[in-house]
C-alpha cells in the first residue's frame, strides 16, 4: 500500500504534536540505514531534509541517528545556513541523483511564498513534483492543519491547490481519546494517485527513541493489516516509498 511514491511530492499535515516531523524523520533514518520496507529496502540511501523550524540542525542529526539512522548518508540544510537552503539542496540532489532517494521539507509552506495563491502553490508543487520525477526521489513537505474547519480533510493550511497538485495526501490526527499528550496518532492518506486511497495507520511516540524503537525490538507488533498497515511495518506497509523503481531513475 504506497503512501510516499517515488518520483512524486507527498503532503503531510495535521496538528501540533502529532509526530509529523518524526515520522519523516524516521522513514529518513530507515531509507539511510536501508530499514525502509519498499523500493530501498536492503539498499542505504542518502536522505536530505530541508528545514526552518525550532530544531537545530544538530537537533535533527542526532534525532535520525538515534532513530537508527547512518548520519554519513543524512544531509541537512536550514535557514541558519542558507538563504535559500532549497535552492542549495535541490544542486545537492543534482549533483548526487543516483545515490539520494528522498528529500524532506520542514515545513513546505516557509519555502512556498504565498501559500493561498492557487497558482503559485499550483506551480511550486508542479515544479517539486517535476523535481522528484527528473531524478527519482520521493519528496515530502510537512504542513499545518488551520482551524477554520473541524473537518481535518479540508483543515490544511493554504490554498487547495496543494492537496489538488500533490501526488499523495497524508493527514495525521491526535488520539480522540488522549487526554492529554498523545503517545498515539492516526494518519490516513486522502490521495495517492496511481494507487488507492483510504489506507490507515497509526504513528507511535515510543518508535522515536532508542529505548523505544518497539518496531526494532518488536516488528511483528507493527505488521500490516487490511485494516491498519503499519508505519515501517512488514512487507507493503504505510510509510514507504513503494511506486517507481531504481531502474526508472535518470
Amino acid at each position: 500500500m504506497g503512501v510516499i511514491p517515488l518520483c512524486g511530492f507527498t503532503l503531510v499535515y495535521g496538528e501540533g504534536g502529532t509526530f509529523k516531523s518524526a515520522w519523516t524523520r524516521w522513514d529518513a533514518a530507515k531509507v539511510t540505514a536501508g530499514m525502509l520496507p519498499g523500493e530501498y529496502n536492503g539498499t542505504p540511501a542518502e536522505a536530505v531534509i530541508v528545514h526552518s523550524c525550532e530544531d537545530t540542525t544538530k537537533q535533527i542529526r542526532l534525532q535520525v541517528e538515534r532513530m537508527g539512522g547512518d548520519g554519513r548518508r543524512l544531509k541537512v540544510f536550514d535557514t541558519d545556513q542558507y538563504d535559500d537552503p532549497l535552492k542549495v539542496a535541490k544542486q545537492y540532489v543534482e549533483r548526487h541523483a543516483a545515490s539520494v532517494a528522498l528529500m524532506i521539507l520542514d515545513p513546505v509552506t516557509y519555502f512556498a511564498g504565498d501559500v493561498n495563491d492557487a497558482k503559485k502553490v499550483e506551480a511550486f508543487v508542479s515544479d517539486l513534483n517535476g523535481f522528484a520525477g527528473r531524478y527519482g526521489i520521493a519528496v515530502i513537505g510537512i504542513s499545518h492543519m488551520n482551524k477554520v474547519t473541524d473537518n481535518p480533510r479540508k483543515a490544511f493550511t493554504g490554498s487547495a491547490k496543494w492537496e489538488a497538485t500533490a501526488r499523495s495526501v497524508v493527514c495525521i490526527a491526535k488520539d480522540p481519546l488522549a487526554e492529554t499528550g498523545a503517545m498515539v496518532s492516526y494518519a490516513k492518506v486522502t490521495k495517492c494517485n496511481g494507487w488507492r486511497p483510504g489506507t490507515k495507520f497509526a504513528i507511535h511516540a515510543g518508535m522515536f527513541t532508542p529505548e523505544g524503537d518497539e518496531y526494532r525490538l518488536d516488528p511483528m507488533k507493527y505488521r500490516s493489516t487490511p485494516e491498519a498497515p503499519a508505519v515501517g511495518g512488514c512487507g507493503r506497509a504505510a510509510g514507504v516509498p513503494l511506486r517507481g523503481s531504481r531502474a526508472d531513475r535518470r
